[in-house]
């Protein structure tokens, strides 16, 4: 298997997360490697991509993207000085709002279990979305997910405004960067 492989190229598996590879020289990392099913994600210091060249000799590879791709829900984006941006742009925008009529329902007024389930479900895909790249998002996810059993019209409108504010701003997400000396 790919375990059995990476570790024969001379990969070592990370004791921690056991999907995560490295292959280093002196302590000096060359090769960095995530694997998820049947999809890899990696980066190689310039001149040791043959690495990852041999390793996946060893398997049907149907495609690879460089620089700019999608990997599980996230899009990732290296730039020229080797940081990588990652961000959810379109798992956000395709997120729908809770459909419910707020005429003549006072903001205290309990929302149906129809309503809730919508709630769970439009708060969950944001809770996935501030865990990959959204930290911002967090607090408000938590928050809303704590009322969900009890919730109230006024929730309702706290995640759709929420939901709101994450498209307006659905470019956002994490850059990660060498650090400097």
């Amino acid at each position: 298997g790919f375990r059995k492989e990476a570790i024969e190229a001379g990969f070592r598996e990370s004791r921690f997360a056991r999907s995560c590879y490295v292959y280093a020289i002196d302590g000096d990392i060359k090769v960095m490697m995530g694997a998820h099913v049947d999809d890899d994600l990696w980066a190689a210091k310039p001149g040791y991509e043959h690495i990852m060249d041999g390793l996946l000799s060893k398997f049907e590879v149907k495609e690879i993207h460089d620089g700019k791709f999608k990997f599980y829900g996230r899009e990732y984006e290296q730039y020229d000085d080797y940081s990588v941006f990652i961000s959810c742009r379109e798992n956000t925008e395709s997120i729908l709002p809770i459909n419910f009529n707020r005429a003549g329902r006072a903001p205290e007024s309990r929302a149906t279990d129809g309503e809730i389930s919508q709630l769970r479900s439009v708060n969950g895909s944001l809770q996935w979305i501030a865990r990959q790249c959204r930290i911002d998002l967090c607090y408000r996810c938590s928050k809303l997910q704590s009322v969900a059993p009890t919730a109230q019209v006024k929730h309702l409108e706290a995640c759709n405004q929420l939901l709101k504010e994450a498209k307006e701003t659905a470019k956002l997400g994490h850059l990660i960067s060498r650090r400097r000396s």
